[in-house]
């Protein structure tokens, strides 16, 4: 059995990274202290500053919105991260049982933080990591690093994302001659 993690979302998780990034993106003008004081991101959007900037006009909503996808990819924001509840434990029992493998859309150069991140948080396997551009390519990664006939069981917060590409495939498929 080949079970294959994604990282942001799923092992990791944090809202500080991103709270601090957008802040200084967007040029918010928060201080450190309120920053440091927020209990999760949703405390983030609420604060006034946040809410007046997105409210005033839509630009500042696709720029919100554009900083926030863009975060992801920054190394303070990942290297902020803490593994979701029992992820460490429950990836290390299924290293036991098959193989693992962590397959995310970060960028290729954050892939020896990534590595060095898993390894730090005691993650089985650190080192393999693979860089997808998409999440569909997730599952095809899974597939080249499987041996024939091995199950596959791929753990994503976007897994409805892998699947609608492969439903779409699937359709346009069939109408090819």
């Amino acid at each position: 059995m080949l079970y294959v993690f994604d990282i942001d979302g799923t092992l990791g998780k944090g809202f500080n990274g991103y709270s601090y990034y957008l802040n200084e993106h967007l040029e918010l003008g928060l201080s450190q202290d309120t920053l440091a004081e927020l209990k999760n991101y949703w405390a983030f959007t609420q604060l006034p500053t946040v809410q007046a900037f997105v409210q005033n006009n839509p630009r500042n909503q696709e720029r919100y919105l554009h900083a926030y996808k863009e975060a992801q990819h920054d190394p303070g924001v990942q290297e902020s991260l803490v593994p979701t509840r029992d992820a460490v434990s429950v990836v290390n029992q299924l290293a036991k049982a098959g193989k693992v493998i962590y397959a995310t859309c970060r960028k290729q150069e954050s892939k020896g933080l990534t590595q060095s991140w898993l390894a730090r948080h005691g993650f089985p396997c650190s080192e393999q990591v693979y860089i997808c551009d998409h999440y569909h390519f997730k599952y095809v990664a899974a597939y080249d690093a499987a041996d024939p006939d091995e199950y596959i069981f791929l753990f994503d917060d976007h897994a409805e994302d892998v699947i609608r590409f492969f439903a779409s495939w699937r359709a346009i498929t069939h109408i090819l001659p």
